[in-house]
């Protein structure tokens, strides 16, 4: 586990803010999966920075991809921010791009897993800070949401294994390509490794990711509120899917986009108004104004 000093150092207009912190999901809160993050919400996170709030992105996604939509839309120009990458086994800052926290995979695991998909004819990718470890037989291209220019490619599963051991990367997160291998590859792991490993499922994309049971928005969570020295009260969490409940496990103020699934709708203590990817901005606007959420 990795923890820098403070990065953000919250200024005296920060402790005069009601809510000082918002942390926000990412594909379907804060913005429609595949689309750029619109210019209102930009502009919204912007004035809440100016007025001393801290924003921060948690996902499920890997660091490389968020940096690729920071910078598309000049969001790397804004104030730092907190990003939550890989369901909280890494934690980064947006500008400086420091580690503030992460919890790796056992390399023992993954060497074990890694001979075991290769047995079974698995098809998986492994996510370390900065770059995308996959097989030359392995056609990513049919999987549209993936965007691969920080990506390695291998002749086979051992020079893979020699590329991690040897450069001592850590893994955040492993990419499991077909949904119908979920019971196999977790059989395997209650068995040989049990109560380490973290499962994401995406049944409608055809694919589940692997964390270490350590990560997890809850932990994320956990972690931003002490490192900014915040209590509950004074921290919004946002979101719209199964993951996002890890953010509302400890939080106070849980607001569910209007499009989220029905589990946080009722979990949920305001709903924000997101038909067209906006909630953000709008959620921002009560927080200036005073509101009480």
């Amino acid at each position: 586990m990795g923890l820098v000093k403070n990065i953000l150092m919250p200024n005296t207009v920060l402790k005069m803010m009601r809510y000082k912190l918002v942390i926000s999901d990412y594909g379907e809160t804060l913005v429609h999966t595949g689309e750029d993050i619109n210019q209102i919400n930009i502009d919204a996170i912007k004035e809440y920075q100016l007025n001393g709030g801290v924003f921060s992105i948690a996902t499920g996604r890997e660091w490389p991809s968020i940096r690729r939509k920071l910078n598309k839309r000049d969001l790397i120009n804004l104030n730092e921010m907190i990003i939550t990458c890989c369901y909280g086994a890494l934690i980064i800052s947006s500008k400086k791009e420091e580690v503030l926290f992460d919890f790796s995979l056992d390399s023992r695991f993954i060497i074990r897993l890694i001979s075991f998909m290769s047995e079974n004819d698995v098809k998986y990718s492994i996510v370390t800070k900065d770059k995308t470890l996959v097989k030359k037989e392995i056609d990513l291209n049919n999987y549209v949401w993936k965007q691969y220019d920080n990506q390695m490619v291998f002749n086979d599963d051992v020079s893979l294994i020699d590329y991690l051991i040897k450069n001592e990367d850590k893994v955040y997160k492993i990419d499991i390509y077909s949904i119908n291998h979920y019971s196999l590859i977790n059989d395997y792991i209650v068995h040989t490794f049990p109560n380490k490993i973290r499962t994401y499922t995406n049944n409608a994309l055809g694919f589940f990711e692997l964390v270490s049971v350590d990560a997890g928005k809850e932990s994320a969570y956990k972690f931003i509120k002490k490192y900014l020295n915040l209590n509950d009260e004074e921290i919004i969490v946002v979101g719209d899917a199964t993951n996002d409940l890890g953010l509302y496990k400890n939080a106070t103020n849980r607001i569910a986009v209007s499009n989220a699934i029905k589990d946080l709708l009722e979990k949920s203590t305001y709903i924000v108004e997101n038909s067209d990817y906006c909630g953000i901005s709008r959620l921002i606007k009560n927080i200036l104004n005073g509101d009480t959420l």
